[in-house]
């Protein structure tokens, strides 16, 4: 089957296949015009809550990862606003938290998924959720030591995902030659990466309890290495 490892980008969305395709789009309804076959793992919240999602404090509880790598989902309301200072506000009054610059830019990117699943029930057995960093920790047995933004980083991953993917060299290689820096980082390339080998391995379902579906039905749920 062909699946494929997503990833957020500054050019929209990055995406590898364990076909060997790679592909980048501006939006991800085109993403999906081009990967019409297969499951997409994707690095981004997909299932968003009314309140505080509870995804997010199981995974701290229960896995070891970096600091600062998992954050909390803003609420449906806050995702949806027009403005950083409106969506602090309303997810400051729904959760009683404030939201990160982090998470507001990346609120975009998480309408683009939603508005599909919300409108394509379909979808939502194909577009899974899941999560580079988690997925490290949980391959290498323990969190990596250098951040993904460094070149240390890069290559302290590369060397994780190949004792999994052999090719993994020449695709890091190709995606690093065909897109400029300022639509594709490199953390983007091994974080895409990641999530293929996820897709293609022996998987597990993280769900808290009481929290299977949002308010609109679309699954929430983290998909990570067993």
């Amino acid at each position: 089957m062909k699946v494929w490892g997503v990833d957020g980008c500054p050019g929209g969305w990055f995406a590898v296949s364990n076909h060997g395709d790679i592909v980048l789009e501006a939006e991800f309804a085109a993403l999906l015009a081009v990967a019409d076959r297969g499951r997409l793992y994707v690095d981004m919240p997909i299932g968003l809550p009314d309140s505080e999602r509870q995804l997010e404090r199981l995974v701290r509880k229960r896995l070891s990862v970096r600091p600062g790598s998992i954050f909390s989902v803003p609420c449906r309301q806050a995702v949806y606003s027009a403005s950083y200072k409106s969506a602090c506000d309303i997810n400051a009054e729904i959760t009683g938290k404030k939201l990160s610059k982090q998470s507001w830019y990346l609120c975009d990117k998480i309408r683009q998924i939603d508005i599909l699943l919300r409108r394509r029930a379909s979808l939502r057995r194909r577009v899974m959720e899941s999560h580079p960093e988690l997925a490290y920790a949980i391959l290498n047995d323990g969190p990596l030591q250098a951040s993904k933004k460094s070149r240390a980083g890069v290559t302290e991953r590369l060397e994780v995902l190949s004792q999994r993917l052999p090719d993994v060299s020449r695709l890091f290689a190709e995606a690093e030659q065909r897109f400029p820096r300022k639509v594709l980082a490199l953390d983007d390339i091994v974080d895409a990466l990641v999530l293929m080998v996820v897709a293609t391995g022996v998987k597990k379902r993280l769900v808290a309890p009481g929290e299977c579906r949002d308010s609109y039905g679309i699954p929430i749920r983290m998909i990570v290495p067993a």
